[in-house]
């Protein structure tokens, strides 16, 4: 996720700022998209910066640019090339007398196209370090567009204000960070200092709100679509009243949707950028474009050490994804599906602490750095309770706006809060690696005259112990509500003794996933995440559909990600046994191998069709996916997939990564859209004990994040 900071000088006055170093650039940006051409003039002010006596300083800018300089006194050499995200001139700019400004001009061409589609999975959305063609432009700071003197703001991230206007090709127009000056112009300004300049620039659509003084809402699309764009300004109106009712006022002047030329899903100070057919899915109104939305508190305004650990991302997933979940009670059911994520990708090996997350570009980084820290906040507000927790959100957006903080900042904002030390919390969770596994072992049960006495013991199965709040919750005989308590749990085995007037019925162990921790496979569902996060899979191809064969293979190839071992075998050449120790991919609806797996075939009932959760599945027309576990290997997933038609392989391959936490699935067409899908029961874990077959009781809901609670 791209971050960082921007906020429009009304909501903060420039004096606040007026003693902080900085650089203010003055852009006139030309830009000619067909020939990839820029060319900007710039005035650039150091403001409050100590300069060397010497009077020299070094900047960076793309090598394809060729820089100048028209002020006296001011010459320019180049010093080296390196490659960072773009090839770079680093060049020494040595002047007669130190100037408080000095004008650059600079002019080339930058087109750098999108990554391999096979980079795609890894880091979730294909990116171009710079982009400047007729389909639009794409510049940030690692595009090096502009001159970087990074050197003068070590080990902190250089600190840049601007005015930036643009001259494009008619009935284009430009995005950028900060205010948009006049509605029918491309000039763009933000008074507070930031880490880098964004220019996007397209045959844009704009459509605009204004609803109040605050802010404006805006959606930039490449097609005329009012009702589409209706929903996003509707959407960010919500969105942004909802979270500045919970966090403090929204920092910024402007939010905009803007549509990409490419799939994509970055986040920026006060404007997302997401690819075209990713804006038009239903869902993304209620996940992913809020998140962006939260990002402006949390990584925009309130900015990340990040050689600390990036907190930014969890806390942002737990106000947004987690949030919105919870307000539709759907909250345990997303925290069981974030805690499998890393019990299935990390069990594979990569873990590593949260003070070491910079950014996700992998499945392994994702579970560690959004879902662990996502679980920190809230075992967090657990401890704290709503109205301690929420205090400590406001406080730190408050005491940090426009501001760097640490996971050591977080921890201080929330003790000064709480009134309590932290300290053994936020060490075990952000300095250690790993996470605890739980077991419940020696229970018994008695009567006592009128007293039933419950003991058990309660192990942390891994090798450090963790200081824990266990949530339990107790069934008894004649009562409708569970009684739930909260346990102490510091030691490695610990003993528990309770006592209660109504016979106990069942025991179950954090069953609403309160707390971080590798569950147990009978904790959860097979899902496809087993299988995407193995390291070797076996492919076994249908022999009875021999024109099918070469297709699912290229199928089978363009599914996993690269480093997966795929080892293909015919249905009719396999020795099971052979390979209980890797999952398997049986391809095909006449594969001979699912007869030997009852709990796959079960959902077949005849050639022409299946069943999935009592829902009948005509063969025609449909691609369809079943997970189960292997019954021989339980840690082991065995996985079948059919498809009618060869033409829907290509875009089964492409869509069934985003479904990896479901255990089936049915798609219909050659341009294959979802019409089932969902995850297995648990009907029985090793965290719930019984004592006699009874469902159990009813709970207590945790109520969504609410600041007038």
């Amino acid at each position: 996720m791209l971050l960082y900071l921007f906020l429009f000088l009304l909501f903060v006055s420039p004096s606040l700022y007026a003693s902080q170093a900085s650089i203010h650039h003055e852009l006139d940006v030309q830009i000619k998209p067909s020939q990839h051409f820029i060319k900007v003039d710039d005035r650039i002010t150091f403001n409050n910066l100590s300069l060397a006596d010497n009077h020299k300083l070094r900047f960076s800018l793309h090598k394809n640019l060729n820089v100048s300089s028209a002020t006296p006194g001011v010459f320019i050499r180049l010093i080296e090339t390196r490659q960072f995200s773009v090839p770079v001139n680093i060049y020494e700019l040595q002047q007669s007398k130190k100037n408080k400004s000095i004008q650059l001009t600079y002019n080339g061409h930058i087109y750098h196209p999108l990554a391999d589609k096979k980079v795609e999975r890894i880091q979730g959305m294909r990116n171009s370090a710079g982009l400047i063609n007729s389909e639009g432009v794409y510049l940030s700071g690692s595009s090096y567009w502009y001159p970087s003197f990074q050197s003068l703001f070590e080990p902190a991230f250089e600190q840049t204000s601007f005015d930036l206007q643009v001259e494009l090709p008619d009935s284009w127009l430009s995005v950028s960070q900060g205010e948009l000056l006049t509605s029918d112009s491309d000039h763009w300004q933000s008074r507070i200092p930031q880490n880098e300049i964004y220019l996007l620039a397209a045959p844009f659509i704009k459509y605009e709100k204004k609803s109040n003084t605050k802010y404006r809402s805006m959606v930039y699309l490449r097609s005329e679509d009012t009702k589409l764009a209706e929903r996003y300004l509707a959407a960010t109106e919500r969105y942004i009243e909802m979270y500045s009712e919970l966090l403090g006022a929204y920092p910024f002047k402007k939010f905009a949707l803007v549509e990409n030329f490419w799939e994509s899903g970055f986040g920026m100070p006060s404007f997302t950028l997401l690819g075209s057919r990713v804006i038009r899915f239903p869902f993304i109104l209620y996940s992913s474009y809020p998140h962006e939305i939260v990002h402006n508190w949390w990584g925009n305004g309130v900015y990340v050490d990040y050689q600390q650990g990036n907190w930014s991302e969890g806390l942002t997933a737990y106000l947004a994804d987690h949030l919105l979940k919870e307000q539709r009670g759907k909250g345990a059911d997303y925290r069981q599906q974030l805690l499998q994520k890393y019990t299935d990708y990390v069990a594979q090996g990569g873990d590593f602490a949260l003070s070491d997350f910079r950014g996700r570009h992998s499945s392994v980084t994702e579970a560690v750095g959004y879902g662990k820290t996502l679980m920190l906040f809230h075992m967090l507000r657990l401890k704290l309770g709503d109205s301690l927790f929420i205090q400590g959100l406001r406080e730190l957006f408050q005491q940090y706006q426009f501001r760097m903080a640490s996971y050591a900042d977080v921890q201080d904002v929330f003790e000064k809060a709480a009134e309590q030390d932290l300290g053994v919390f936020f060490h075990q969770w952000v300095k250690r690696v790993g996470a605890p596994k739980l077991s419940v072992e020696n229970v018994e049960l008695s009567q006592k005259e009128n007293t039933y006495v419950l003991k058990f013991r309660i192990k942390q199965n891994q090798l450090e112990s963790y200081s824990l709040d266990i949530p339990l919750a107790i069934t008894l005989n004649g009562q409708k509500n569970a009684r739930q308590i909260s346990l102490k749990l510091a030691q490695k085995q610990q003993n528990f003794q309770l006592e209660f007037n109504h016979e106990p019925l069942r025991i179950d162990i954090d069953s609403q996933f309160d707390l971080f921790r590798t569950l147990s496979r009978d904790e959860i569902p097979t899902a496809l995440t087993q299988l995407f996060a193995a390291s070797k899979i076996i492919v076994v191809l249908p022999s009875q559909e021999p024109g099918k064969i070469s297709a699912y293979k290229t199928f089978a190839q363009n599914l996993f990600k690269p480093g997966q071992q795929l080892e293909f075998k015919l249905d009719n050449a396999i020795k099971i046994k052979a390979f209980n120790d890797s999952p398997m991919v049986l391809l095909g609806w006449d594969n001979l191998l699912i007869s030997k797996f009852p709990n796959i075939q079960q959902h077949r009932l005849d050639k022409q069709s299946a069943e999935i959760q009592k829902q009948n599945i005509a063969r025609k027309n449909h691609s369809l996916v079943i997970t189960k576990s292997n019954p021989q290997q339980p840690e082991q997933s065995i996985t079948w997939i059919s498809s009618d038609t060869l033409a829907s392989l290509p875009g089964l391959a492409r869509k069934l990564p985003h479904y990896h936490k479901y255990s089936y699935l049915s798609f219909q067409g050659d341009q294959p859209s979802i019409q089932i899908k969902g995850r297995w029961p648990v009907n029985q874990s090793s965290m719930t004990v019984l004592f006699k077959d009874v469902e159990r009781g009813e709970l207590e809901p945790l109520r969504p994040l609410n600041k007038s609670k």
